[in-house]
């Protein structure tokens, strides 16, 4: 062998190596990427797979050496993957397609495919996993589709919405919210349901609850005065709840507001009549009771106090035959056996009470029955009794004088 010759194969042997040298680097390269990348021939077979087969989906290099990738596609992603290949073949130039790919127990995973074709040796491709990505956009999506049904529900309900971050602060309030107070959501957002509507009426004890709950993420339920955009007063009751994550973090309040004014007023307005018929009844000189259909105290104005000497506070409840002589019991006991049996007259009849010494007065007692709305059922009784002591008094004077005077003429 001539210097030449011994040169030029010097020159192979280091071209060789060289070249050898490059494939181990390729191969490391290869290995160590997160995405699984592999050739196959023209017919889709598949030559070479790198060791993230292994990690993503649970191949070895055997196990898939010589198979049709087409085998590993979920059968509605084949369409895709044939169309992408046939495109690559008359030379267009496509970007990717999302494919689902079995892993080695039969399930399906999500994957972006890239794919280059080379005339001799085939397809080369790599499979980014986007499977974390597609579980995402679904929650995304299903999420998306509560809220808009939940925004749904809350703009055709009049119940008021309010939704709050955890710190209280306005994020969405419904339609309802903006046709009661005035403000519209736009206007809200960013401020405090307290400070937008509360006022100088609102309760100080139901402020300090909200405060509270908030603060450490818990669910309050009040009722308290709010005043809307033009200063009027309203009432709601508010049933707040806190929504938290999957760690159990406070995330947002959930406020469902019921308005109750007319509830409120209608309140006020029977406490107010009710204030007025006690002014006028307790100072009517005549004891006016209410008894239900068992003959027990339900109301007692305070001329029973005057005449019985028992506070009203602990007769509310009792029977009234407590407060009669035992000779008199019969007379109403027998009225409310009447009443029970559909008799519906107004009763009058003299009987004696018992004041709280033990001494008996005499009384004039006008029953009048209430009945209900249905088919005429007695609700309860009103009672009116008359002082009739000095009366039966100056009866019996006058009878023991006729007597006297009778027993003179004789």
């Amino acid at each position: 062998m001539d210097n030449n010759d011994e040169l030029q194969v010097q020159i192979q042997y280091a071209l060789v190596e060289k070249l050898s040298n490059s494939n181990r680097r390729q191969a490391k390269l290869l290995a160590i990427l997160d995405e699984c990348i592999f050739e196959c021939d023209k017919h889709l077979n598949l030559t070479y797979i790198n060791e993230a087969w292994e990690k993503k989906l649970g191949y070895s290099s055997d196990s898939l050496i010589g198979s049709n990738i087409t085998k590993l596609i979920n059968c509605d992603d084949i369409m895709h993957f044939v169309a992408y290949s046939c495109c690559l073949l008359e030379g267009k130039q496509t970007p990717s397609v999302e494919i689902q790919i079995k892993n080695s127990l039969g399930l399906l995973n999500w994957f972006e495919l890239r794919l280059v074709y080379d005339e001799k040796s085939g397809f080369i491709g790599s499979l980014y996993d986007i499977q974390r990505h597609k579980d995402s956009q679904l929650l995304l999506t299903q999420q998306q589709k509560y809220v808009k049904r939940l925004s749904l529900v809350a703009s055709h309900t009049n119940n008021l919405v309010i939704i709050t971050d955890k710190f209280g602060v306005i994020e969405w309030v419904n339609n309802s919210f903006e046709v009661l107070t005035g403000y519209t959501c736009d206007e809200v957002i960013g401020t405090s349901p307290g400070h937008l509507l509360q006022g100088p009426k609102t309760c100080e004890k139901s402020r300090k609850v909200m405060s509270h709950a908030v603060k450490n993420g818990l669910p309050f339920q009040v009722e308290t005065t709010n005043y809307d955009k033009n200063g009027n007063i309203y009432w709601v009751a508010i049933d707040a709840n806190p929504v938290r994550d999957d760690e159990g973090q406070v995330k947002h309040f959930i406020a469902i507001e019921t308005n109750i004014t007319q509830r409120v007023k209608a309140e006020q307005a029977m406490a107010e009549i009710e204030y007025n018929y006690h002014s006028v009844v307790d100072n009517i000189p005549d004891i006016v009771l209410r008894l239900d259909t068992f003959g027990n105290l339900l109301f007692i104005n305070q001329a029973w106090q005057r005449v019985l000497h028992s506070r009203v506070d602990e007769s509310l409840g009792l029977p009234i035959i407590k407060f009669i002589a035992k000779e008199d019991v019969e007379k109403i006991s027998s009225t409310l056996l009447d009443y029970k049996q559909g008799k519906r007259d107004i009763r009058r009849f003299d009987i004696r009470l018992i004041n709280a010494q033990g001494i008996n007065n005499w009384v004039e007692i006008t029953l009048t029955p209430i009945v209900g709305g249905y088919e005429s059922d007695l609700s309860s009784i009103a009672a009116t009794l008359v002082d009739i002591q000095e009366r039966i008094e100056s009866e019996q004077i006058l009878l023991e004088a006729k007597h006297q005077a009778e027993t003179l003429a004789e």
